[in-house]
C-alpha cells in the first residue's frame, strides 16, 4: 500500500478551499439576486424598501441554514444590513424619499426591536441554560432529583419527564431537550435495540420538554411573543399564567407517561 504524498494532499486541500470559497461567494451574492429580482419582477407590488428587506430575509435564511459563517455572525450582519439599506442612516445614494418608494426607517426603531423586553426575556433564559451547562448544575441536579423515583423503568421514565418539564419551566425547551437527552443516554443504552422501552425514553424527553415549556411565559419563546402582542389592559402576570397552565401541564404529563408505558412497554424491568 502506498500513502499519498504531501504534494497530493496539499492539492486536494487547495481544491477544497477553493470550492468553499466559490460556495461562500455564491451565497454572499444570492441576496443581491433576490434584491434585483424583486426590483424587476415585483416593482409594481413592492417598494424598494420592501425589496431590500426581502433580500435581507433571503440572506438570513440561506446563511442560517447552510452556515458558511457562524450563526451569531449572520445575526450581526443582518443588523448591519438593515442599518445600511433601510434605515435613515444609510448611504446617501441608497436613500429613498418619495411616496412610492417608501420612507426610510428610523434607526432608533430598528435598534429598539433588538432590545425589546421579549428579546431580553429570551436572553435571560439562554443565560440560565448556558450557566447551568457550564458549571454542571443541570446534570448534578437531574441526578439528585432522579433518585427518589427508584430503579423501576416506568418510575424512572416518569421522573425523567417530571425533571425535564420542570427545567423547561425556566429555560427554553429546545436546549433543555438536548441537555436531558445527554443525561438520559446512559439509561437508554441499557436497553436492547429492539426493546420498546428504548423508544419510550427517547420520546419522553421531547414530549415533557414541550409540555413544560407551556407552564411559564419564559418556557418557550412563543409564550413571550404571545404576551408581547396583548393589548393594554389584557396583560397576564407570571403567576396568573402559571396558575392556569401548571395544572394542565401536570395532567398532560401524566397522560403522556401512561400512553408511553402502554404503547411502548419496556421488557427490561
Amino acid at each position: 500500500m502506498t500513502s499519498s504524498s504531501p504534494m497530493s494532499r496539499s492539492h486536494v486541500a487547495d481544491r477544497r478551499f477553493s470550492a468553499r470559497g466559490i460556495l461562500r461567494l455564491i451565497l454572499f451574492l444570492s441576496p443581491l439576486f433576490v434584491w434585483l429580482l424583486g426590483a424587476s419582477l415585483w416593482s409594481s407590488a413592492l417598494s424598494p424598501i420592501e425589496a431590500r428587506m426581502l433580500a435581507i430575509l433571503a440572506f438570513a435564511l440561506v446563511f442560517w441554514v447552510l452556515e458558511p459563517i457562524p450563526v451569531f455572525a449572520t445575526s450581526v450582519v443582518v443588523v448591519f444590513l438593515e442599518l445600511l439599506l433601510v434605515s435613515d442612516t444609510s448611504l446617501h445614494f441608497l436613500r429613498t424619499s418619495d411616496a412610492h418608494s417608501g420612507a426610510m426607517v428610523k434607526y432608533q426603531n430598528l435598534l429598539h426591536a433588538f432590545a425589546a423586553p421579549v428579546i431580553m426575556l429570551f436572553l435571560g433564559g439562554f443565560f440560565l441554560a448556558g450557566a447551568a451547562t457550564k458549571y454542571g448544575l443541570d446534570r448534578n441536579l437531574a441526578r439528585v432529583l432522579l433518585r427518589p423515583f427508584g430503579s423501576q423503568v416506568d418510575a424512572v421514565m416518569l421522573g425523567l419527564m417530571v425533571i425535564t418539564a420542570f427545567f423547561s419551566f425556566w429555560m427554553a425547551n429546545t436546549p433543555v431537550t438536548a441537555m436531558m437527552l445527554a443525561i438520559a443516554a446512559p439509561v437508554i443504552a441499557l436497553f436492547d435495540d429492539d426493546d420498546p422501552g428504548r423508544v419510550a425514553f427517547l420520546l419522553a424527553v421531547p414530549i415533557a420538554s414541550s409540555l413544560g415549556g407551556m407552564a411559564t411565559p419564559v418556557g418557550t419563546p412563543i409564550n413571550a411573543i404571545a404576551l408581547s402582542f396583548l393589548l393594554p389592559g389584557q396583560e397576564i402576570s407570571f403567576g396568573s399564567w402559571m396558575l392556569a397552565a401548571v395544572p394542565y401541564v401536570a395532567l398532560m404529563l401524566l397522560i403522556s407517561w401512561w400512553l408511553l408505558c402502554r404503547f411502548f412497554p419496556a421488557r427490561r424491568r
